[in-house]
Parts: C-alpha cells; structure tokens; sequence
C-alpha cells in the first residue's frame, strides 16, 4: 500500500493505492455499502470529492481531496 498527502492548489488530497486484485464494480455501485457511503458523506460535507479507480498496474487507488478551508469559514 503507497499512501500519498499532499497539498494541490489550496485542496488537500489523499491517495491511496494497492496492488491487490481490484474493487468489484458492482461493490462500488452497491448504496448499501455503509462504509463507501460515509467515505463519500465526510468528503461531501468538506466541500470535496471522493473517488475509487482501477491502479494503473492493477489493485486499487482511494483518492479524497478537500478544500483547506471550508468555503463558507
């Protein structure tokens, strides 16, 4: 696992990569995976995105950006 902080243009982003065999599709589609859904809740209420894709090389890539400061402080 190859976990990445950095800071982009004012966001704060994180990634997270493997090299295991891969999400299921049908797993990232599922609304009744609680755990993926508040990933994305958290993400979504900093103001920003929460994403999973395929690694280049096989396995997996968690990407989380946000802004440093919440639009509204």
């Amino acid at each position: 696992v190859t976990v990445r902080a950095s800071l982009r243009q004012g966001d704060v982003v994180i990634e997270v990569e493997d090299d295991g065999k891969g999400i299921d599709l049908e797993r990232l589609q599922n609304r009744r995976s609680f755990g993926l859904l508040g990933m994305r809740e958290r993400a979504h209420y900093f103001g920003g995105q929460f994403s999973i894709q395929a690694g280049s090389q096989g396995g997996t890539v968690v990407l989380v950006q946000f802004p440093l400061q919440k639009a509204n402080d």
